[in-house]
């Protein structure tokens, strides 16, 4: 699974900068390797040598490898213009955010202008370049894109992958490329011409199960993809945690935390075991990566109708004056995390405005999330017959409870807020 589209491609600098201005944006360096390991491709910029890589990297090259020979199969460059009477030389395509190869050679870019572009597995030749981004719904970017001076946000827990319809009848074998986004919707583009394929209804099933009304082309072709979905998952938790012992992998980190979205939204009850085993090894193991993977955790068993560990998504600590200029953590004191299960229960019915942060965590510990719903608050997933998220509102110097909200079902299932924070 590559996920090097969403590793920091962007970079946010100081924001003293006017709002007009943009933020510069470095375009890694990246590559895949095909599931059969026979093929892989660089995409290496010279803007990226040296110790300080160059924002807007371009003039990037493509190089498929054949490793079993070691021999380049082929070499693409990223197309450049440079205008007349001018020095300066600009890409007239975008530059790859991530890349992917599929067992035949044929490769794919997710560039910087939010498309998708396909190459050739015999010559890396264009076959054809599919908006990603505009080919979703206005209502859905409305609702699920972050927009920032560093450009769009949405490519976080997705998934991007090749999946091949065999021969059928006298029909030849046809190769796709999917996306799945974290809300679900997926694309769904034809590798031969880079065009995208109408799902109808059916773009965000969780199961082939709900594709009894579809058109075969449709059932065979989603069915497939969920197929590819649940095994590419399977094989991320099973390398989990053992793959999270260096927690400065960020790689690791956006792949784990795709494959445990995939993991709740297809409800992989098979992956029970392993999803308890990696919440105890983070429990145990606390770090601020360990507690982002621990949350999507806690969020794939609840998703599933489990109750995860006594525990927290996230760790709380008292505010304290630095120099009696600015607020900093007190890491030396965390707040309580470890509510049994039954208390938290009991406990959030009980939480008002005026509390302090202190008799909010001896009530029902630290939260399950932090996020941004027009004021700084943080989401406490409640376990039980009736499951639900209480979203705690803070004060500004997050010393307080403000307000509190009940969000029936679980907020991470669809609450925009909730969702956009990972």
């Amino acid at each position: 699974m590559n996920l090097s589209h969403v590793l920091p491609a962007i970079v946010l600098v100081a924001a003293m900068a006017p709002a007009a201005v943009a933020t510069d944006r470095y375009y890694r360096d990246s590559f895949a390797i095909s599931p059969n390991g026979k093929f892989r491709i660089d995409a290496k910029s010279p803007d990226n040598a040296g110790a300080r890589p160059r924002p807007f990297a371009s003039n990037f090259t493509y190089t498929l490898t054949d490793t079993t020979t070691k021999k380049v199969v082929w070499e693409r460059k990223q197309p450049m213009s440079r205008e007349k009477g001018s020095s300066y030389v600009r890409s007239t395509e975008g530059s790859p955010m991530g890349v992917f190869v599929n067992d035949d050679g044929v490769v794919a870019a997710h560039l910087s202008w939010e498309t998708l572009l396909i190459l050739d597995a015999a010559d890396g030749s264009k076959r054809g370049e599919a908006d990603v981004l505009k080919a979703f719904p206005k209502s859905e970017q409305d609702k699920y894109v972050s927009h920032s001076t560093a450009g769009p946000h949405w490519s976080q827990e997705s998934d991007w992958f090749f999946v091949t319809l065999p021969a059928k009848g006298k029909g030849a074998a046809a190769l796709y490329f999917v996306i799945r986004p974290y809300w679900n919707h997926r694309l769904v583009i034809d590798a031969s011409t880079g065009k995208h394929v109408d799902l109808g209804v059916h773009h965000d099933v969780a199961s082939p199960d709900a594709l009894a009304e579809a058109k075969e082309d449709t059932r065979r072709l989603l069915t497939a993809s969920i197929e590819e979905e649940t095994r590419r998952a399977v094989a991320t938790l099973n390398a989990a945690p053992e793959s999270l012992k260096d927690d400065k992998d960020y790689k690791v980190y956006w792949e784990l935390t795709a494959a445990l979205h995939t993991v709740g939204f297809l409800k992989l009850t098979q992956c029970e075991a392993r999803l308890t085993l990696i919440d105890k090894y983070l429990g145990e193991h606390a770090s601020d990566t360990g507690s982002r993977v621990r949350a999507k955790v806690r969020e794939a068993l609840r998703s599933m109708g489990k109750t995860p560990l006594a525990g927290c998504g996230v760790q709380l600590y008292p505010l304290v004056s630095h120099q009696g200029v600015f607020m900093t953590q007190d890491t030396a004191h965390p707040f309580n995390a470890q509510v049994p299960v039954d208390a938290r229960q009991a406990g959030a019915s009980q939480i008002a405005s005026g509390m302090t942060m202190k008799e909010l965590t001896d009530l029902i510990g630290c939260p399950d999330a932090e996020l941004y719903d027009g004021a700084r608050c943080y989401d406490y997933d409640i376990d039980g017959p009736e499951a639900y998220t209480l979203r705690v509102y803070v004060d500004r110097g997050e010393a307080s409870v403000q307000s509190v909200k009940k969000i029936t079902p679980f907020a991470f299932l669809h609450d925009p807020a909730r969702m956009r924070e990972h």
